[in-house]
């Protein structure tokens, strides 16, 4: 089965230490760029689901977050099509560590700042942890940035002839 669908997905708690339900979820379409937020909870948790059903790639920028969520919340576990924008942040910054299999965590904003102070385009530089709707915004800017930032890499290391 080839996957080509991506979403960006964010799943938000009550509380985000002990979380107890979910209070909000936002799922993007990248492919068409629709949002849904607005439909019922019970909506977006069966629209959640069968995205899992389809195995489709999620792209959130807290993965392990996201993972919880959906152990949690819908007894999925261990679901691997989630593209965790922390821990690839985490890799670039060489705040990974390899043997251990783990990462230090850095917020959302100071991976925006990162590439915006990189040169590159970023319209957020505050962001609202609470606001489910300015996180999944951020979180797609901060995707677009690493991978612009991926192609001017490149294209200097090709510049270098070392490409």
């Amino acid at each position: 089965m080839i996957i080509d669908k991506k979403y960006f997905v964010i799943v938000q708690p009550d509380n985000f230490d002990f979380p107890t339900k979910i209070e909000n979820i936002i799922i993007q379409d990248m492919e068409y760029n629709n949002i849904y937020y607005d439909e019922s909870l019970e909506f977006l948790k069966d629209f959640l689901l069968n995205l899992c059903e389809r195995n489709v790639i999620f792209i959130t920028y807290n993965g392990y977050l996201l993972e919880t969520m959906l152990d949690m919340f819908f007894g999925i576990s261990d679901y691997k099509n989630i593209i965790n924008l922390m821990e690839d942040f985490a890799r670039i910054k060489g705040d990974y560590n390899e043997y251990f299999e783990s990462y230090t965590w850095s917020k959302l904003e100071d991976a925006l700042n990162f590439y915006k102070n990189k040169g590159i385009d970023i319209h957020f530089g505050i962001v609202d942890i609470n606001c489910a709707r300015i996180v999944i915004y951020c979180t797609h800017y901060l995707y677009d940035a690493m991978q612009e930032y991926e192609e001017i890499e490149i294209q200097e290391e090709i510049e270098k002839g070392v490409i």
